[in-house]
């Protein structure tokens, strides 16, 4: 009898504050996970938008800088893009939340890098589309399709990657707000 007592004493101890349970891994999760959604959607956009048009560069022979300028805008994003996802896994992993466990330091300069990485990448594909739209690459004698094309498919993921970064930004902010009324 006092072996039973011992064994369920032993998973009746409250969990470790170190590692979190699964359940309540769950439940942080499932309160904000439209952050971590759009942390991918952002990465995968920005990813195929600027490798597609590292491609276009590469068959032009870099002689057009507009190109250059949205494959440079593409890889910071990109990268910012990652390292946003892996740290708002991590904050997923150790159990806080966007709101909790992460100072205010932290909000205001997430809000200011998805702010500044918008505006780059609404800039870099306005650039590049406007160039495909007047620089007679993409004439009406058909050639240079494959160009336009991939150009055009590039352009349009870095618009969908602008939504991904606009959208996070307005919950950036939102948590931004909630952070300073708390203090």
């Amino acid at each position: 009898m006092e072996e039973s007592q011992q064994q369920s004493s032993k998973f009746d101890a409250p969990p470790s504050p170190y590692v979190p349970s699964r359940v309540y891994l769950a439940q942080i999760y499932w309160k904000k996970p439209a952050i971590v959604v759009l942390r991918v959607l952002q990465f995968i956009f920005s990813l195929i938008a600027f490798s597609v048009m590292a491609d276009v560069l590469h068959d032009v022979q870099g002689s057009i800088k507009s190109l250059s300028y949205t494959v440079a805008i593409g890889v910071l994003a990109c990268a910012y893009a990652l390292a946003q996802l892996s740290f708002s896994l991590w904050c997923v992993i150790r159990g806080a939340t966007s709101s909790a466990g992460v100072t205010p330091l932290y909000q205001y300069a997430t809000f200011i890098c998805d702010q500044m990485s918008t505006y780059f990448l609404i800039s870099a594909a306005s650039a590049t589309a406007t160039l495909i739209d007047v620089s007679g690459v993409c004439g009406s004698n058909g050639s240079g399709t494959n160009l336009c094309s991939r150009s055009t498919a590039s352009v349009t993921f870095a618009f969908l990657a602008f939504l991904a970064f606009s959208a996070s930004s307005v919950l950036t902010g939102y948590y931004l707000v909630k952070c300073i009324l708390k203090a």
